[in-house]
C-alpha cells in the first residue's frame, strides 16, 4: 500500500521556493495532477467569486522544478 503523498498549499510552496503565493498559483494553475476544490457560493449571502483551494502533490512539484531547471 502506497503511503499518502505530501501535498503543498500555494503558501507553503511559495515559502519553500522564495516566491509569492500568487506566483505559485499562476505556475500550477493548469498543471496536470494539481487538485482544485471550490467552495460553492452561499445561496444567502452577497454574490462573491467561488473560493478555489489548491493542493499540489509533491510529485507535481518535482516535475515542475525539473522542467524549470531545463529551461
Amino acid at each position: 500500500m502506497k503511503a499518502k503523498e505530501h501535498c503543498w498549499t500555494p503558501k507553503e510552496l511559495a515559502e519553500d521556493l522564495g516566491r509569492s503565493p500568487d506566483f505559485v498559483r499562476d505556475l500550477f494553475r493548469n498543471e496536470p495532477g494539481v487538485l482544485h476544490r471550490q467552495k460553492p457560493r452561499s445561496p444567502h449571502g452577497p454574490i462573491k467569486r467561488p473560493y478555489d483551494s489548491m493542493s499540489i502533490p509533491d510529485e507535481v512539484v518535482q516535475r515542475v522544478k525539473k522542467r524549470m531547471r531545463l529551461q
